[in-house]
C-alpha cells in the first residue's frame, strides 16, 4: 500500500521508491541505481531485488552531502552607490 509515495509494509515505518528519490533529488533513476551499486546512498533491498529507501535516511544523507554555496568575488555595495 502507498500513501504519499511511502510504502507501508506491516509494522515497518515506510520506504520510498527509486522514482521518488530521483524526483526529490532532481536526478535520473539511472543515477540513483548507479549510486546504489556504488553504495553511495543508503538503501535497502527487499526480497533480494526491490531497492527501497527510508525518507529520513535520505534527508540526512542529502544534508551531509550538500555544500554551502560560496560567494566568489561578491562585492557588497553601499546604499549610496546604488542610489
Amino acid at each position: 500500500m502507498r500513501f504519499d509515495g511511502i510504502e507501508k509494509t506491516g509494522e515497518d515505518s515506510g520506504f520510498i521508491t527509486v522514482d521518488i528519490v530521483a524526483r526529490r533529488l532532481h536526478v535520473s533513476r539511472r543515477t540513483i541505481y548507479e549510486w546504489v551499486s556504488q553504495r553511495r546512498i543508503p538503501f535497502y533491498k527487499i526480497g533480494g531485488t526491490l531497492v527501497r529507501f527510508r525518507p529520513d535516511e535520505i534527508e540526512i544523507w542529502t544534508k551531509e552531502k550538500s555544500r554551502p554555496i560560496k560567494e566568489f568575488g561578491a562585492k557588497k555595495l553601499l546604499e549610496s552607490e546604488v542610489l
